[in-house]
């Protein structure tokens, strides 16, 4: 999951907070933090975006901007995408397991029967 995450989660962050007025230094720096504390946010339900943010970059954005970037809908929609990818790659290597599984079986039972 944090593989799919690493590969698309920075660049959709940082073009997301960018397009709410975040400084793109900022909103850089922020897409660069490791993706494992949006999982659990994501997890939990929680929007962390005001707390990496902070109440001094926040209180320069227009009151709108900061309503989106600390609303409900803000930072799920933003990760969708990325965490989709993260699901992509999971499934696919636990069905290549569960493909290398099956065939280690199947050549053991056939010894087995010898």
């Amino acid at each position: 999951m944090v593989a799919g995450l690493s590969d698309s989660l920075p660049g959709v962050l940082s073009v997301g907070l960018t397009a709410q007025g975040v400084p793109a230094q900022a909103a850089h720096s922020i897409a660069e933090l490791p993706p494992v504390g949006v999982l659990f946010a994501a997890f939990l339900g929680y929007n962390p975006v005001g707390h990496l943010l902070g109440p001094g970059l926040l209180g320069h954005l227009p009151p709108a901007h900061v309503d989106v970037l600390t609303g409900r809908r803000f930072f799920p929609e933003l990760i969708s995408h990325p965490f989709h990818n993260g699901l992509v790659v999971v499934f696919a290597l636990a069905t290549a397991m569960a493909l290398v599984s099956a065939a280690a079986s199947l050549i053991r039972r056939a010894k087995a029967h010898r």
